[in-house]
């Protein structure tokens, strides 16, 4: 039995996913270009 209940929640897991993924990417590369001392990065 599949986790979502919705038939279009299935079709757009993955693809809200990559966009999560690179939005935190774009984040932590915008804070070590900023270079602020005792920024923490997920990194």
């Amino acid at each position: 039995m599949p986790t979502a209940t919705c038939r279009w929640a299935a079709g757009i897991r993955f693809p809200l996913l990559i966009l999560l993924g690179l939005g935190m990417g774009v984040q932590n590369a915008a804070a070590r270009a900023l270079a602020v001392p005792d920024l923490t990065t997920t990194v």
